[in-house]
């Protein structure tokens, strides 16, 4: 009876340690799954929250840009309306010329 009790208790204590496995590795694999899922997560709402201060940045330097061109184009229009000045000038002083000359 001995050798029975042995074999039976063996069998007894092998069946439970399958069965114990088998019932950890879901449990474990559920875990890891809740972990990695956590983790993507946490990475999703850091890349929303780099997204939301990216684009608040871009519409800041659409903003810049907009009024960096307004001044360039205040900068180039300057001398263009010195130089028609100066050629009304010197239209003026060539039509007194004239006028004097036809006198």
């Amino acid at each position: 009876m001995d050798l029975i009790s042995l074999i039976a208790s063996l069998l007894f204590l092998g069946i439970s340690a399958i069965l114990y496995l088998r019932s950890q590795i879901p449990q474990q694999t559920i875990k890891n799954y809740k972990d990695l899922t956590d983790g993507m997560k946490a990475r999703i709402d850091l890349l929303e929250a780099e997204s939301k201060e990216e684009k608040k940045q871009n519409i800041e330097n659409v903003k810049a840009i907009a009024e960096l061109q307004g001044q360039l184009k205040v900068y180039k229009e300057i001398p263009l309306q010195q130089i028609a000045d100066s050629m009304k000038n010197i239209s003026e002083v060539n039509s007194k010329i004239l006028s004097f000359i036809d006198k």
